[in-house]
């Protein structure tokens, strides 16, 4: 599965053409990374470790020290949950018709 960021002041596809979404994920993706090469994640499928950080509802806790910026990222959260849960159902159905 590959997420394409998009250019730091473009909006993300379904953002409503909300500007600044993008880089809401650059502490997101470096969260993620530092993650994904521990020793508890370093074997276990992206798909897997993308659900295990976020949900419906957030995301990590990331800026713990500002509400703002943390609000952010579980707004990013919130819309990245939504569009991976989004395209495994638009799979699904794929898949089973064929």
């Amino acid at each position: 599965m590959a997420i394409r960021l998009a250019h730091r002041n473009q909006p993300f596809p379904g953002d409503n053409g909300r500007r600044g979404t993008a880089p809401d994920f650059y502490p997101f993706g470096g969260y993620l990374v530092e993650q994904a090469i521990s020793e508890e994640y370093r074997s276990m499928p992206i798909r897997e470790l993308l659900f295990t950080h976020i949900d419906e509802n957030e995301g990590p806790l990331i800026h713990q020290d500002n509400g703002t910026w943390q609000a952010e990222i579980d707004m990013v959260c919130r819309k990245l949950y939504k569009y991976l849960k989004e395209m495994e159902g638009k799979w699904q159905k794929t898949t089973q018709s064929s």
